[in-house]
């Protein structure tokens, strides 16, 4: 799939406060792309621009056309249920154009196995409000993966999770990557995560771009001094990879 995202000259504004302005890029499909930047920095923006929800200037583009929401799938930093409904009910909302009077079995076999790829196969008849936050996360993010879009964008997906779930969906995303070769954007705090996890990673300071490309030549000790504000080792390990060791913030 030769698909890309392609932000051309993108700015956001809210009112007088320039939120990020000239922002260029091009990322390629079939890749996770982790969306780093210290709190403040535009990252939810930046999503929100993508999906047209927040206002922006510039241009926009997806495989050569402008965002089609149908082929997107988005999951806010906050996004919770508050209806009545079962785990497994909501997960079916990924695909709530295929419900019916008659449930169609293949997708309910779909929303059952996708379950139980997250690993949660014994939630599904329980009511989501019940749920823990970081459950809840799971949910919904098996609900936007059962829609099987072109373009996921998540932000903070991981967030409220512990980490042998962080791990697993991970794991979930690269192997949807590599099955539909899709683009994954996901904002994303835990530099080490992003380290181990993105194939290429966007870094935001405030107002604009850092720097786009490989892990280790975006995420580097300078950067992480003038965009961050802290000082940091790098440590490279034969499994682990690279691993980011903050030391202290910079006086």
């Amino acid at each position: 799939m030769n698909d890309a995202l392609i932000l051309d000259d993108v700015s956001i504004r809210l009112g007088r406060q320039v939120i990020l302005e000239g922002i260029n890029a091009r990322l390629a499909a079939g890749q996770i792309v982790g969306l780093v930047g210290p709190n403040g920095t535009g990252k939810s923006s930046l999503l929100g621009a993508i999906t047209g929800m927040i206002p922006f200037k510039g241009e926009i583009t997806f495989a050569g056309r402008g965002i089609d929401l149908r082929g997107v799938g988005y999951m806010p930093q906050h996004a919770a249920v508050r209806a009545q409904l079962s785990v497994l009910e909501v997960v079916l909302l990924g695909r709530h154009e295929g419900l019916g009077w008659r449930m169609d079995p293949g997708l309910l076999a779909a929303a059952t196995d996708i379950l139980a790829d997250f690993g949660i196969a014994e939630l599904a008849p329980r009511p989501i409000h019940t749920l823990s936050g970081g459950q809840q996360q799971l949910v919904l993010l098996a609900q936007r993966m059962l829609r099987e879009p072109r373009l996921l964008l998540l932000d903070e997906a991981t967030s409220a999770l512990d980490l042998a779930h962080q791990m697993k969906v991970f794991d979930l995303l690269k192997a949807y990557v590599r099955r539909t070769g899709a683009l994954v954007m996901i904002a994303i705090h835990d530099l080490n995560l992003a380290a181990r996890h993105a194939n290429s990673v966007l870094m935001l300071r405030r107002g604009g771009l850092a720097g786009s490309g490989r892990f280790g030549d975006v995420v580097t000790p300078s950067a992480l001094r003038s965009v961050y504000g802290v000082e940091a080792e790098f440590v490279t390990g034969p499994t682990s990879g690279t691993v980011v060791l903050p030391v202290c913030a910079v006086a």
